[in-house]
């Protein structure tokens, strides 16, 4: 008997999921990368990320081809590929086009004014580094944004013209190392974007072949300036939000409206956003699922995110309906300055906060390590989950106080 495959384009914990269920698992491989539950998989597609082309003929030529029901994407670097399989099995979804949109954060903001300029800050490219503060058409403050990394990595901000000069060399001198350190290769210039004042969060939808929009419950975000910290990263994400009823739906309605103007079909879409007094303004969307979110929304509501991407990208709809309500925060720790990882203090108060969940340190004693404006991703996360939001909130602030993370 013919058996049903889900191509993910890369592995992830719901392939033990869905091979349990008797589904055939296949999964891209990129040259050198190590696949660590290789028992979950029953195909593999080698291939080169320079090469979505030749990729695309591998997988018109796989003898299997004909029994790939969907493809599930959960990787930021990997929307590329996603388009790439969804062209090449002829099958409704982010196509190539699409792809660049949503991958180039200038791009993505010209395609969506191009449709409604009222749903993105008024934006423009920077192509010199030395170009005069005479030449911009938005005004101060404004932010300075690589085109296509992530995680806040070297976004800037520039509240005057005196710092927009250091600001565009700054992120010029240090873009090509931390674009390889983060495995991408950098697009030309930059985007600068009026500094927006609001409260920031995110919303995570899926949409369905026939291009139905289900939304996740809405994503508080503190940032790290919100807490004191001269960096853009996010500190925190927290559920359930403080949002009310009806900014919630005029949240999904603005979102909604940008996933249209993009084009997105047949794709969950992870998309951060802004409520400023006029409204909510969208800064980025992703072709997949956000980061910690499938963790947040099941220790919060018991509502499975991967099995919603997977039921919507078959047309059945999202189940988001909650079993229960607990709080979660995802909280990122990063040294105050760049330098050598010596340790990191306050790991055993941590495990002993009331809401504790997990904890994972990402970066080792002796690496490098920095802000996200210095070109570096968090060296620590921190997971807390409890019945009462009012504990976790207290452990937040514990976990700030505690948390030390020391370089020389």
């Amino acid at each position: 008997m013919k058996r049903d495959i889900v191509l993910f384009t890369g592995v992830q914990r719901f392939c033990r999921n869905l091979k349990e269920r008797g589904y055939g698992i296949a999964v891209l491989r990129e040259q050198g990368e190590a696949v660590i539950d290789r028992a979950e998989v029953d195909y593999l597609i080698d291939y080169d990320p320079r090469g979505l082309h030749a990729l695309m003929e591998v997988v018109k030529q796989l003898p299997y081809r004909e029994s790939i029901l969907t493809v599930i994407n959960r990787r930021e670097r990997r929307v590329k590929e996603f388009a790439a399989l969804n062209a090449a099995l002829g099958r409704t979804g982010i196509g190539l086009e699409q792809a660049e949109w949503l991958t180039d954060k200038y791009l993505m903001r010209k395609r969506i004014a191009q449709h409604d300029p009222s749903l993105v800050p008024p934006f423009q490219l920077i192509e010199d580094p030395g170009m005069p503060p005479s030449q911009l058409r938005i005004g101060f403050p404004l932010m300075i944004k690589p085109r296509n990394l992530f995680k806040s990595i070297l976004v800037t901000r520039c509240d005057g013209p005196a710092e927009l000069g250091p600001a565009l060399r700054s992120v010029a001198g240090r873009l090509a190392e931390a674009a390889s350190r983060h495995g991408v290769e950098p697009e030309r210039g930059v985007l600068a974007e009026e500094f927006l004042r609001g409260r920031e969060f995110s919303i995570d939808s899926f949409v369905s072949p026939e291009g139905h929009i289900y939304h996740s419950p809405v994503v508080d975000l503190v940032v790290a300036e919100d807490i004191g910290v001269h960096d853009f990263h996010v500190f925190a994400r927290k559920v359930p939000s403080q949002f009310a009823s009806s900014q919630v739906a005029a949240i999904e309605e603005v979102a909604e409206r940008g996933l249209r103007a993009l084009g997105v079909a047949n794709s969950p879409a992870h998309i951060d956003m802004i409520y400023t007094p006029t409204g909510p303004k969208v800064l980025e969307v992703g072709a997949r699922v956000g980061g910690y979110r499938s963790e947040m929304m099941m220790l919060s509501f018991g509502v499975d995110l991967d099995e919603v991407a997977f039921s919507t990208s078959l047309g059945k709809g999202g189940d988001f309906v909650p079993r229960f309500e607990k709080g979660t925060a995802v909280l990122e720790f990063f040294p105050l300055r760049e330098g050598i990882l010596k340790g990191i203090e306050g790991l055993k108060e941590v495990r002993r906060l009331d809401s504790f969940h997990r904890l994972r340190q990402r970066t080792r004693a002796g690496e490098m390590v920095g802000l996200a404006r210095q070109g570096y991703r968090c060296p620590l996360f921190v997971i807390l989950n409890h019945n009462d939001q009012r504990a976790v909130n207290r452990d937040v602030e514990e976990a700030r106080r505690t948390i030390t993370i020391e370089v020389e």
